[in-house]
């Protein structure tokens, strides 16, 4: 998979290439093949079976620890901390008229 790197002379000095030109657009491609959005619709038209597609997915790595669960939304919090008005009042409103 491009190792071990290409090294390209450049007038500035060698520059270190880690993956080929081509193999960035085939990754491009192979993400938006497997897109959950359009694995389906893929997988319908034959450009990939589903054999493929679980391979794909035992590839990911395992983000879970870096998403957050539970807790409270800011927004909810800021509801929940305003003044109620009285019952039979409406908000908003001069009830000394």
């Amino acid at each position: 998979m491009g190792w071990p790197p290409t090294v390209v002379a450049s007038p500035r000095g060698l520059i270190v290439i880690a993956k080929p030109a081509m193999s960035r657009e085939t990754d491009a491609k192979s993400a938006r093949l497997f897109d959950r959005r359009t694995v389906e619709r893929n997988i319908k038209k034959g450009l990939i079976t589903r054999k493929d597609y679980e391979k794909h997915l035992k590839t990911l790595a395992d983000v879970g620890e870096k998403g957050t669960h539970g807790g409270e939304d800011p927004s909810e919090a800021a509801e929940d901390s305003a003044p109620e008005t009285p019952a039979g009042e409406p908000s908003g409103t001069n009830s000394h008229n």
